[in-house]
C-alpha cells in the first residue's frame, strides 16, 4: 500500500512526519499477493536481473568500471558517468520514476557511491569492490530493473483504495 499512487497522495504530509497507516484494502488477496512480489524484488535486489544498458567507452581512457569520484546522473539522456572512461547508457525514462523519498532509486544511488578522501587523504569511503570491477555498474544495472519490476507491480494494485478505518463508526465500550 506504501507504493500505491492514491495512498502517497493523500498522505503525502503524514508521511513526512509520522508512522504509516496504511488504508483498508477492498481486495486484500490481491495486494497482499503484490505485497509479496514487491517484497521479494526488493530484497532479491542483488541477485535481480540485469538491465541491459550500453557502455559507452571514452575513446581517450583505458576502460575501468571502478567510482573515482561522483558518478554524474543525466535523466534526459537516461544515462550515469561512473568515471572518465565509461558512461552507461539507455536508462528507461521510467526508471527514473520509482522514488525513495523525494529521488530515484538510481539518483539515490548515484548520491551514495562516490568515492571520496578527506582532506588530509586519512579516510576514504570508497564504494567499489575490490574482488568485482564491474560491481557498480551492475548495481547500477540491478536497481534500473527493480525500478521498472516495481512500477510493474504498483500497476497491478486496484485503482482505488477505501481511506475508512477499520474501526471507524464503531462504538466502543468504555471499561473501568
Amino acid at each position: 500500500m506504501l507504493h500505491h499512487p492514491l495512498y502517497r497522495e493523500r498522505f503525502a504530509e503524514n508521511l513526512q512526519k509520522e508512522i504509516p497507516r496504511l488504508a483498508l484494502a477492498k481486495d486484500f488477496r490481491l495486494c497482499a499477493s503484490i505485497g509479496g512480489r514487491l517484497i521479494n524484488v526488493h530484497v532479491g535486489y542483488e541477485t535481480a536481473m540485469r538491465f541491459d544498458l550500453e557502455w559507452i567507452e571514452h575513446p581517450a581512457e583505458p576502460l575501468s568500471c571502478l567510482v573515482t569520484g561522483r558518478m554524474r546522473l543525466n535523466e534526459d539522456a537516461g544515462t550515469i558517468e561512473v568515471n572518465n572512461s565509461l558512461t552507461v547508457a539507455g536508462i528507461p525514462a521510467e526508471a527514473f520514476n520509482y522514488v525513495l523519498g523525494t529521488r530515484s532509486a538510481l539518483e539515490w544511488l548515484v548520491d551514495q557511491y562516490r568515492f571520496e578522501k578527506d582532506d588530509d587523504g586519512n579516510v576514504t569511503s570508497d564504494p567499489n569492490d575490490p574482488a568485482n570491477e564491474h560491481f557498480i555498474v551492475e548495481l547500477i544495472e540491478r536497481v534500473t530493473t527493480v525500478s521498472i519490476d516495481t512500477l510493474a507491480l504498483v500497476r497491478e494494485l486496484p485503482p482505488d483504495l477505501d481511506f475508512t478505518a477499520p474501526n471507524e463508526g464503531r462504538k466502543r465500550a468504555l471499561t473501568i
